[in-house]
């Protein structure tokens, strides 16, 4: 497999903020999302804004990449410059559970449902 790059794509990423800040602009925002940490760019107006949520709260920032694909067909990240990011809300599984189940919905009624979306996959009518 042929490597190349790099290539932009839209993504996101999301952590609690563990690091903010540097000499240059854009600054580096370091986030921990489970054993994972991510480094991306953000403008200082954005990187001051998500610096507020230092330590308390995951939040999840949207932007663009810079990647390469190596010869083995494993993608790397080069850069993301953050352009927004939002905070994520604690979630109730079971609450959550619940809003799921209360919206109507016509596959409800399918006998199996796993089937049935085993032959959209494939194409099957």
């Amino acid at each position: 497999m042929p490597a190349f790059g790099p290539i932009q794509q839209p993504g996101t990423f999301q952590g609690v903020p563990i690091k903010v800040g540097g000499e240059n602009d854009p600054v580096p925002v370091h986030l921990e999302d489970g054993k994972e940490k991510h480094i991306v760019y953000a403008k200082r107006s954005l990187a001051k804004q998500i610096a507020a949520h230092l330590f308390a709260s995951v939040v999840r920032v949207e932007g663009v990449g810079k990647w390469n694909r190596s010869a083995s067909g494993a993608w790397e990240m080069q850069s993301f410059q953050a352009q927004s990011f939002q905070i994520v809300e604690d979630a109730d599984i079971r609450k959550n559970i619940g809003e799921l189940r209360s919206i109507a919905s016509a596959w409800k009624q399918t006998n199996d449902p796993l089937k049935k979306l085993d032959g959209i996959r494939r194409g099957a009518k």
